[in-house]
């Protein structure tokens, strides 16, 4: 009981191993001496390693964690998990300052997310995988990496094997969700319209379209497709929009690729995100019963 009090008590697989996350509620302020006894008990009663994670955590405290042997988890600043084989500090990085009203996580990181929670990558996810999906550059999907980890979605650690890191999960499906949600933009950078959809991209059902086909809800009559155009594509599409109000299509132009691998249709939590905040009532209640449908 006094453990649930002070900490939100997770149980974590990274790898081949299972570990318990004791995470700081931040109810009161906890000594290291007081978080290393928790810790123990926990380990005792549970028969597990265990970690400490916070929010923020003072150097200082970080160092006698560390001498004391304590694993812990800090989000953007250091993990030590000598049990895994982990110890990772943050290094100043220059990186590229986001808009005051973006949201916490990137297009990149928001992918791995869907992706994730869509079932890819089952035994963790490394960086080449990560690069494939994403179709960019390393340092992007590094970057997406860099920022799960900063909002204490993942962890990296070694592989069972020795030879390089995977990033696993930290959160069941429906708690990472529920946490990630908030912080995750959603996937249209813009709307144009299109009386005919040319040959080359891949047009997928989106929007209502696709809520439409998987819901109660009514087929708009204004088909909604969705794609992910770049370089001479996306220029073409531009120049041949007119507008959306006249068109025969609504054309969502995604930050990213539409579809999943090996999935034919949108998975369900991009198009959540692709059709949040929308004032229509209908589009509302055909949100929430494809949440509701979604197996956990």
């Amino acid at each position: 009981m006094l453990l649930s009090s002070l900490y939100s008590v997770q149980n974590v697989c990274a790898g081949d191993r299972d570990f318990v996350l004791l995470a700081d509620k931040g109810g009161e302020p906890l000594s290291v001496k007081t978080v290393a006894k928790h810790c123990a008990w926990a380990r005792d009663l549970l028969g597990k390693e265990v970690v400490f994670a916070a929010d923020d955590l003072a150097a200082y405290k970080r160092n006698r964690l560390r001498r004391t042997g304590v694993p812990f988890h800090v989000p953007g600043r250091e993990t030590f998990l000598p049990f895994l084989g982990v110890a990772s500090r943050a290094v100043g990085r220059a990186t590229r300052p986001r808009r005051p009203d973006a949201p916490p996580l990137g297009a990149a990181a928001a992918h791995l997310v869907v992706a994730g929670l869509s079932g890819c990558f089952p035994d963790g996810l490394d960086l080449d995988a990560a690069q494939r999906l994403l179709g960019r550059s390393h340092v992007t999907a590094l970057a997406a990496f860099d920022e799960l980890e900063r909002f204490g979605l993942a962890l990296r650690t070694a592989r069972p094997s020795g030879h390089g890191k995977i990033l696993s999960w930290l959160q069941p499906p429906r708690e990472r969700w529920a946490k990630a949600e908030p912080a995750l933009p959603g996937p249209v950078r813009a709307i144009v319209g299109l009386d005919a959809l040319p040959r080359g991209p891949s047009f997928v059902p989106a929007g209502e379209s696709a809520l439409a086909a998987r819901t109660s809800l009514a087929p708009p009559p204004q088909p909604v497709v969705a794609v992910h155009a770049r370089g001479g594509d996306l220029t073409a599409l531009k120049r041949a929009a007119v507008p959306v109000e006249d068109a025969a299509f609504r054309v969502e132009l995604w930050n990213r690729p539409v579809l999943l691998p090996g999935r034919s249709e949108i998975d369900p939590f991009s198009l959540l995100l692709s059709t949040r905040g929308s004032n229509d009532e209908r589009v509302e209640g055909a949100r929430e019963e494809l949440l509701e449908d979604i197996r956990w």
